[in-house]
């Protein structure tokens, strides 16, 4: 995985849930979504305070979100979080990596790697965005023209009956 560690795990900021979400198959059949409250454990600090984390400290690391770790069973030892970035400088998403392989803590070298690939994921979010963006407007606008559509049959039915009175 990512950086010689144990999980790397992509979280996106959700702000009209002020949640921070990912998903994960630990039960390969379906997706697990695990949501975590925007401001809350390491990855929370990360999201809001636009900061990167990197930690193995164990007091520290009492205040990480356990929510995905349950999941995905993995007991942590020292973390990584680096935030990512969109176009108007806010936070829309972390990147993190837990348990470092080849030794307990992660490196500066580490923070600048996982910088750089949340640079390519911030493009990659905020593509996925826009086009999610495009395909409701397609939506709204085929809902809009299905409507004018129907009104348009509503009125020329109403004046065709009108006529023949």
């Amino acid at each position: 995985t990512a950086l010689d560690s144990e999980v790397a795990t992509l979280y996106v900021v959700d702000r009209e849930n002020n949640q921070l979400f990912t998903q994960t198959h630990s039960n390969h059949d379906t997706p697990d979504r695990v949501n975590i409250v925007l401001d809350e454990g390491l990855v929370g600090r990360c999201a809001t305070t636009g900061r990167v984390v990197n930690t193995s400290d164990r007091g520290v690391l009492r205040r990480h979100d356990s929510s995905f770790d349950t999941v995905s069973k993995v007991h942590v030892n020292s973390v990584l979080c680096t935030p990512i970035f969109g176009r108007n400088k806010e936070v829309i998403g972390v990147l993190q990596v837990v348990n470092k392989k080849s030794s307990k803590d992660f490196t500066t070298r580490d923070e600048h790697i996982l910088a750089s690939m949340a640079t390519h994921l911030s493009v990659a979010l905020q593509n996925l965005n826009a086009a999610t963006e495009n395909v409701k407007l397609e939506q709204y606008a085929e809902t809009k023209i299905e409507i004018l559509d129907a009104l348009k049959s509503s009125y020329e039915h109403y004046n065709l009956q009108k006529f023949e009175s």
